[in-house]
């Protein structure tokens, strides 16, 4: 798949926690995919493997105490990943302000040896008056003990029944935050202790102060005296642009604070001598904002030239520097490489012969940044969209709704009462695609037309409440396709509607992808929706993938015991007379760290290497893969549950003797139309 299709999302090593009642709770663990445009893929497992937890890290609607504590998603999208400013006078002076500052940042360089032992000796202090990474633990260890002690006296207040026992528990909730009180008050006490311990010892005082002085001064002579290359110049003069564009998209007071966050941590990564590589770039604009990588410019220098020009140009060149082929071949070649036209060659050309005593490499980056930094200048920047590292609200608008849209289980949760579905559908629209109300209101109808809405002209200022459920869910179908996103994360759709609405729903839904091209992921626990509408599956057992592969490949080879489990309580691999099968035990408490496979206490098949280590990624083929120790070669051989051996001929003959009662009934309709068996035609919906 992946030599066909263009990987649209990447998640890379995620990891999502949440902070609940003081403690952490690890709900996706170390999670890597790949999620290929056009596809449908299926999020499968059970209530807490953490299936919508994961999908909602692509659209930042994590709840309040959520948080992505390690990983990153890219997101493949050229046109949001584009980014361009056009320059004007006050942005042409905020450039050279920012040239000038890191170039005089630069100058620190050569006194880096000082500087960071000054930053050694500061935290030599410091370490003296703190607490030994001993007493840390310590005061640590006692106070998540004392708290977890609180949290849980709070739970069993919450569940007692009469109002004595809750005040007993009171009194002991009271004990334990006086406790807490006094673990802190110990601890500031000791910090104490050790801070009057150096800050009165005057002779060490008075030889710390003389060594840093020393140092200081030492610092700023070398400082004083050393220089700045050619090459660093130029490397700020880039950096300085992307700054710019990194900058560009926010709001005046935004800008302002970003701008002073990078100056701040380019000044410091100057003064502790670190060489500017990517890497360390990259690390500098964390925390801040997106780094937007320079790709070039638009402007009379740069922007294609006619023919006529181009002659008129180059005869110009020639006769400028007729006597400097040398120089005039070097210029044109450096022009090429920048993507400049004839008259940018003329540009320099001028500068060569007007500055003959200059080094030429410094002409030609001279003149091409001052051929840049002219009002209305486009210049035009590229970055790689890491969702993880999203923090406005005006980020996020551009990604949900008109690149990753959510249709949730329960439509009314999705639905204003209140407010006529019209309404809800055009203000989706004219948000995201800068529409009229009229046009918007034009698209509105189409869209509820291509999702099943009968007379949707006529239905377009009806309230929810005039819905069915199946039609409710058909207009959140219709307001999450109705600004055309590249993903659709289907939420349960089906789960809070009537079993004979939801193959209607799961229909619409593929005849839709087939229309606009969107890649779907249904998260779901029913392995039979799977079949009908994936392309690929994935298994997540307590926030892991413990199986993924083609949808063929997970259904009649699946490798992983959960998978077996999932396929065996299939309703349609049961026997008649028999009970259903179903996975014995519960998933493990996701607050505690889990040794070895987490599926390990209900595994029936568990080794005794699953108790002690988590198994890595055994790959069957290029598509499919497992995290079960059982595919190691040393385990020993384990046949897969009888239930789901030969599972395609059991699912044939569950077709075939489905489509006989489907004949059935309707030769059964045909003669007595007037006595509907609901009943009947019920259960076989279901089936």
């Amino acid at each position: 798949m992946s030599e066909n299709k263009k990987v649209l999302l990447s998640l890379k090593d995620v990891e999502v926690k949440f902070n609940v009642r003081g403690r952490i709770l690890t709900a996706i663990r170390g999670v890597s995919l790949d999620i290929y445009e056009n596809e449908s893929l299926a999020i499968v497992g059970e209530s807490g493997s953490g299936k919508s937890v994961l999908t909602k890290t692509f659209t930042g609607m994590l709840e309040s105490n959520g948080f992505i504590s390690k990983g990153s998603i890219i997101y493949q999208d050229d046109l949001l990943s584009s980014l361009q400013c056009t320059l004007t006078k006050r942005e042409i002076r905020r450039y050279h302000r920012l040239v000038k500052l890191l170039n005089q940042q630069a100058a620190y360089l050569g006194g880096k040896d000082d500087y960071l032992q000054i930053l050694e000796e500061k935290k030599a202090l410091k370490r003296m008056i703190s607490l030994t990474p001993e007493q840390k633990e310590d005061f640590s260890t006692r106070k998540k003990d004392l708290t977890f002690e609180r949290v849980e006296l709070y739970n069993k207040k919450i569940a007692a029944e009469t109002s004595k026992e809750k005040k007993e528990i009171a009194l002991e909730i009271k004990k334990k935050d006086k406790e807490i009180s006094q673990l802190k008050k110990e601890r500031r006490q000791v910090l104490k202790e050790k801070r009057n311990k150096v800050f009165k010892d005057k002779d060490f005082m008075l030889a710390y102060k003389n060594k840093i002085q020393s140092l200081k001064q030492h610092y700023l002579e070398k400082v004083s005296i050393s220089s700045v290359s050619e090459e660093i110049k130029r490397q700020n003069r880039l950096i300085a642009k992307e700054i710019l564009l990194s900058i560009e998209r926010y709001s005046p007071v935004t800008q302002f604070f970003y701008l002073n966050s990078l100056k701040d941590r380019f000044s410091e990564a100057y003064k502790k001598g670190l060489e500017m590589t990517e890497e360390t770039i990259e690390k500098l604009y964390e925390l801040i904002t997106f780094r937007v990588i320079f790709k070039g410019v638009e402007n009379e220098y740069f922007n294609a030239l006619s023919d006529q020009e181009v002659q008129e140009f180059k005869q110009k060149n020639q006769e400028l520097l007729k006597d400097q082929s040398e120089n005039y071949e070097m210029i044109q070649s450096f022009v090429d490489s920048i993507q400049g036209n004839e008259k940018l060659v003329y540009f320099i050309a001028q500068k060569v012969v007007e500055n003959p005593q200059t080094d030429l490499t410094t002409i030609l980056y001279d003149s091409y940044d001052e051929a840049i930094m002219i009002p209305n200048t486009i210049m035009k920047g590229y970055t790689i969209l890491d969702l993880t590292k999203i923090k406005t609200a005006t980020d996020w608008q551009k990604i949900r709704g008109s690149r990753i849209a959510t249709v949730f289980q329960d439509p009314m949760t999705s639905l204003n009462p209140i407010v006529t579905i019209g309404k809800q559908i055009t203000e989706v629209i004219m948000k995201h695609q800068n529409c009229s109300a009229a046009e918007a209101e034009k698209r509105a109808i189409y869209m509820m037309e291509r999702v099943g809405i009968p007379d949707a002209a006529k239905r377009f200022k009806e309230y929810p409440f005039q819905y069915s459920g199946g039609m409710r869910q058909r207009i959140v179908i219709a307001i999450a396709l109705s600004c055309q996103p590249k993903v659709l994360i289907c939420d349960e759709p089906t789960t809070a509607l009537d079993v004979t609405i939801q193959a209607q729903i799961i229909d619409l839904i593929k005849d839709l992808q087939k229309e606009f091209q969107f890649t779907t992921i249904y998260i779901t626990h029913d392995l039979g929706v799977v079949a009908s509408v994936a392309d690929r599956v994935v298994v997540l057992y307590a926030g892991q993938i413990v199986e993924a592969g083609k949808v063929e490949e997970i259904f009649y080879d699946p490798k992983h015991p959960y998978t077996w489990a999932l396929l065996s309580s299939l309703p349609q691999l049961a026997t008649k007379g028999k009970e259903l099968f179903s996975i014995q035990g519960t998933p493990p408490s996701l607050y505690n760290v889990i040794k070895g496979d987490a599926f390990a206490e209900r595994n029936p098949f568990c080794l005794a290497v699953d108790l002690q280590y988590d198994a890595p990624y055994f790959y069957v083929s290029d598509t499919h893969f497992a995290k079960t120790w059982l595919l190691d070669p040393r385990a020993p051989k384990i046949e897969k549950p009888e239930i789901i051996q030969n599972i395609h001929e059991k699912l044939e003959k569950t077709l075939t003797q489905f489509s006989k009662e489907e004949y059935e009934y309707v030769r059964y309709n045909k003669q007595r139309s007037h006595l509907v068996d609901t009943e009947y035609r019920h259960r076989l919906s279901k089936r």
